[in-house]
């Protein structure tokens, strides 16, 4: 709007974007600005994952040669290789032929957890005829508290007189209370868990049986 010099007022038409002359050349930097945006992050993905490769692999390397170096330290001092429980269950083959006349032994125990567990899996596994399953379990029992059942005693009796092929263990919930964050020697491990630790390696030793080495489903 403006004035002439009679003092009348004349609107005049606002020009909008699309009838600029330079509407053509602002689409045209903006096209190239969006352009030059999905470039760089194209590029930016890329580096991404060329990092991550290169990091992997870096990693990969430094594990090989860390194990060469084990290798190499233990052979240079006669040392046998650690046993790995793992390991070593999955080179052995079946403990022994089974049959219905000698169906496998399969021994379920724990807390109230196999109690529910234990009778289930027992029935379903006990139905194919070449399994015998024997549950026995204690309501709240635990590795920590064995005044309702010492289950170390427990269970290398039952290994002896049962001598099982395979064994269950579900155990663990009772145990909950005994979780800190205590560290009397500051060594960045709650005291608890090297004591537990201890607790659950004498069990699966039990379970195990050194030679007669069980599979064992913890």
């Amino acid at each position: 709007m403006f004035h002439d010099r009679t003092g009348r007022y004349h609107h005049r038409a606002a020009m909008t974007d699309e009838e600029s002359p330079d509407t053509d050349s602002r689409r045209k930097r903006l096209a190239t600005r969006r352009g030059r945006t999905r470039a760089a992050a194209v590029i930016f993905t890329i580096a991404l994952i060329a990092l991550g490769i290169a990091t992997a692999m870096s990693l990969h390397n430094h594990d090989k040669t860390s194990a060469a170096t084990v290798d190499h330290h233990r052979a240079a001092t006669n040392d046998p290789a650690p046993d790995s429980s793992i390991a070593t269950a999955k080179q052995v083959g079946p403990p022994r032929a089974i049959s219905h006349d000698k169906p496998l032994r399969l021994w379920i125990g724990g807390d109230s957890l196999s109690g529910s567990f234990g009778p289930a899996l027992g029935q379903m596994v006990g139905a194919t005829g070449v399994v015998d399953a024997r549950i026995d379990y204690k309501v709240g029992s635990g590795l920590e508290d064995l005044g309702i059942r010492d289950w170390y005693d427990h269970a290398k009796q039952e290994m002896a007189d049962q001598n099982p092929d395979a064994v269950m263990f579900i155990i663990g919930t009772n145990d909950a209370s005994i979780t800190s964050t205590y560290d009397s020697n500051n060594d960045g491990v709650p005291d608890w868990e090297a004591n537990y630790r201890d607790r659950i390696d004498r069990m699966m030793r039990t379970f195990v049986g050194g030679s007669r080495h069980r599979t064992v489903y913890w």
